[in-house]
């Protein structure tokens, strides 16, 4: 009987072995039934057969030639024993044998059978017992039991789903706030946003460093896009913006919370929308920079910062409480490149500067001249970069800067100024003259009044105040100082002017369309060893000449030493009255040792010769004078310096 042939699976389910057990003893019961009917054929045959086992042929074959003697009757004997052989039943045992072994064979069958019987038998009643079984395999209590983990562990994965959940909560809110989870934004900002071309880092990186304070509004309308395009187009690496907020919310580049100073117009900038903004307010720069000019509109900080914006360091400041998160909200949202080449610009205590410097901005923070170190202590974590203005002492400015951190100063308006505090140490100039503080050399070396546009350089003596700067006559070429008296205005655009082998000469023509009253006068100031401000009969920060020109024609020399408040006559020589319109030409020249007047359009030329060689400086003024009245004021033109060969 073939072996049973049962899978080893153990997952196997018990239904199938059992079917596979009957299946292999059917096929046994059909083998047992094909031995049992082959076994009764074969002793049939065995049975009728003559010589079943060859043993009578074998013998007859042996024995059937064989002669026998005769003599001893033997063959009798052979005869009779071949006789009783053959008709013996089984004279081999052969029959018994088979017959036995048959026999053996029919019983080993019924004992099978009766087997067969008993394995059906057993299988029926183990196919019952099996089938009545609370668990036959064991997968009831192998399932309970991994059933039972699965219900432990996911207890405990229950616990640990809700403390996940509440780290994912967490990590889904911070990933939400984060400025840039993925990197993504500052992939996209490296490969698709403009890249700063001047950054913050490199405009520190040199000694001096210039920003243009309101686009350099002394020399252009300040804060307006003709001041931001002019000063860049010069060479600018950084500009300052101030910033305020309409009425509806939109950042425009202003100083002043009033209009009333930079426009036509009046109010606060925070009462009026932006659309009427636009429309009906222009900036007023020509009464501080010549009538030359056209009036500017009053630009968006978006304008200035969609033009400007890494090209060049912006050094960016809300002048409003209401200004500061509506500039915030803008930079982050709409320029998040900003950081590079934008520097957070406010008073040094202001609340904004731990933002600023949390989303990745520099910090510029400006004091006061008083401002002690305790303050300053208190907040230096916030600062990035000190601001210190300029009417700070020399001692003070000292003191910041060596402090460690790198110093800026504000507003600065003139190269003495300018050569001052890089004595004191300080890095940056915010610079309201850009175009003149920048440079060490004259502009040209004769006047451009006929432009009737402030040249850099022409300097009054208040900064950013219009009443005190020079004024264009609209023909002629002609200028006047309407602030009356004692004002002067400094012509930097010819400083410092050339020297030759025989010194400096120096033309001008002036008039006076209506005569001011008696012994009063206008004129220059000269020799003057830098552009600092020059007032007659003032305290004078260095010494210098002074040409006094009188209404009854009287023409003087004065000197004037550093401090003092009044000068010193060297000389005079009576000349023709002046005509009321008519103009007067003057010459000076100032050799080594001489200082020679002359007034060249009377016949014949007045000359007036001193010897002195006190003061040598290369910049002039032109003066006002002690005129007290507007209409009186002089006028100028055809301003030039020459060197002396």
């Amino acid at each position: 009987m073939a072996e049973l042939d049962l899978p080893d699976d153990l997952e196997l389910n018990w239904d199938v072995k059992l079917n596979a057990a009957i299946r292999h003893l059917n096929e046994a019961k059909a083998e047992k039934s094909d031995v049992v009917l082959a076994l009764d054929e074969a002793l049939a045959e065995h049975s009728a057969a003559v010589d079943p086992h060859g043993d009578r042929a074998f013998v007859t074959a042996a024995l059937g030639d064989l002669v026998i003697p005769t003599p001893s009757g033997i063959s009798a004997e052979i005869a009779s024993a071949v006789t009783s052989h053959t008709a013996a039943a089984d004279p081999h045992g052969d029959r018994a044998h088979a017959s036995q072994a048959l026999s053996a064979a029919v019983s080993a069958l019924t004992a099978s059978k009766a087997d067969k019987a008993d394995v059906t038998a057993d299988i029926a009643s183990a196919v019952t017992t099996h089938s009545a079984a609370v668990d036959p395999h064991g997968d009831r209590a192998h399932a309970a039991s991994a059933l039972a983990s699965a219900v432990a562990q996911l207890s405990t994965t229950k616990a640990d789903k809700t403390a996940v959940s509440t780290d994912v909560a967490a990590a889904v809110s911070d990933h939400r706030v984060a400025v840039d989870p993925h990197g993504d934004r500052a992939h996209a900002q490296s490969a698709f946003l403009p890249q700063a071309v001047i950054t913050v880092s490199s405009l520190m990186s040199t000694t001096p460093f210039y920003i243009c304070h309101r686009g350099s509004g002394g020399e252009f309308p300040e804060h307006t896009m003709a001041a931001y395009e002019a000063s860049v187009a010069a060479g600018a690496l950084a500009i300052e913006v101030s910033v305020r907020v309409t009425a509806d919310g939109v950042l425009v580049c202003l100083h002043d919370e009033a209009l009333d100073r930079t426009t036509y117009s009046s109010g606060d900038v925070s009462t009026w929308t932006y659309a009427a903004l636009k429309n009906r307010v222009l900036t007023n720069g020509k009464l501080m920079l010549g009538e030359g000019w056209t009036d500017q509109p009053i630009p968006t900080l978006r304008e200035v910062l969609d033009r400007f914006l890494g090209k060049v360091v912006i050094f960016l400041e809300a002048k409003s409480s209401a200004a500061v998160p509506i500039l915030q909200q803008l930079l982050l949202n709409q320029y998040p490149q900003a950081q590079k080449s934008v520097v957070w610009k406010q008073f040094f205590q202001h609340n904004s500067l731990p933002w600023a410097r949390a989303n990745g901005f520099q910090v510029w923070g400006y004091v006061n001249a008083n401002s002690t170190d305790a303050e300053l202590n208190a907040v230096d974590a916030n600062i990035d970069f000190w601001g210190v203005p300029y009417t700070m002492t020399d001692a003070r400015i000292r003191n910041v800067v060596d402090r460690g951190k790198k110093v800026i100063c504000w507003e600065v308006h003139r190269r003495g100024e300018r050569d001052r505090l890089l004595s004191l140490g300080v890095h940056g100039m915010m610079c309201a003259q850009y175009l003149y503080v920048r440079r060490s050399t004259a502009l040209g070396t004769r006047d451009d009044f006929a432009s009737r546009i402030k040249s850099p350089g022409n300097l009054p003596s208040a900064n950013y105040d219009g009443t005190k700067s020079l004024k264009y006559d609209e023909t002629g070429g002609w200028v006047r100082i309407d602030a009356v008296p004692n004002e002067a205005v400094v012509l930097g655009r010819l400083g410092p002017s050339p020297v030759g082998p025989g010194g400096t000469r120096i033309f001008f023509d002036m008039k006076f369309d209506t005569l001011p009253g008696a012994n009063q006068h206008a004129g220059i100031a000269f020799g003057k060893v830098s552009d600092e401000k020059y007032g007659f009969n003032q305290a004078n920060a260095s010494g210098g000449y002074h040409l006094v020109f009188r209404v009854e024609g009287l023409l003087q020399l004065y000197t004037h030493a550093a401090g003092n408040t009044s000068g010193v006559k060297l000389a005079e020589v009576q000349t023709a009255a002046p005509v009321a319109g008519g103009a007067m030409s003057f010459q000076v020249d100032l050799t080594a040792t001489q200082v020679i007047l002359r007034r060249t359009d009377v016949v014949p030329t007045v000359e007036l010769v001193v010897t002195d060689s006190q003061h040598r400086g290369r910049y002039m003024h032109l003066s006002g004078g002690s005129v007290t009245t507007k209409a009186a004021v002089a006028h100028f033109r055809n301003v030039e310096v020459v060197d002396l060969p």
